[in-house]
């Protein structure tokens, strides 16, 4: 028995059972914790997230050439936008200053008849006053010369009186 314990104290003062004991035990807490399924699991989802991250990746170089795109034709549009406002902004200035032409046109021929009426209005005024003038000077001539020869008055009356005969009714 003595060989037995002997074989015991070494056994148990050696590194190999010690090994040994911490291999069941880790085995025996492996299959506990079930460490192969969680392992699985976790690798799964490393997978996942590595595919999604693919697909993603994908997605975002889809997304980046798309806007490489329309930058790509953006220098071109600009200029485009840029020749068709310049050439919009010609047309309402030619369209500005046609309209501006044509009321200044308006504006004169306004002016002209304004000028006109007031030059009939100022001949008419102007006639009348002067014919105001020759009546009333015709008048006094007339009375200075009935004053002076009164039978050139009796003259007219007797001739006034023929006419008014002459008239019938």
């Amino acid at each position: 028995m003595k060989n037995i314990l002997d074989i015991w104290n070494f056994i148990v003062h050696s590194n190999a059972f010690n090994f040994i004991v911490m291999v069941l035990l880790l085995s025996w807490i492996i299959k506990k914790i079930n460490l192969k399924e969680s392992l699985n699991v976790m690798k799964n989802n490393i997978i996942d997230k590595i595919e999604n991250s693919k697909s993603e990746k994908e997605s975002a170089s889809k997304i980046l050439d798309d806007a490489k795109d329309q930058v790509k034709n953006l220098d071109t549009e600009i200029k485009n936008r840029l020749k068709q406002a310049e050439s919009h902004g010609q047309d309402l200035a030619e369209k500005i200053f046609k309209d501006t032409e044509l009321k200044i046109k308006q504006i004169e021929n306004n002016i002209e008849k304004v000028i006109d009426t007031e030059e009939k209005t100022l001949s008419a005024n102007l006639t009348k006053k002067t014919v105001k003038a020759s009546v009333e000077l015709a008048v006094k001539q007339v009375q200075n010369i009935l004053a002076n020869n009164p039978q050139l008055h009796e003259k007219f009356i007797n001739e006034s009186i023929d006419e008014i005969d002459r008239i019938k009714l």
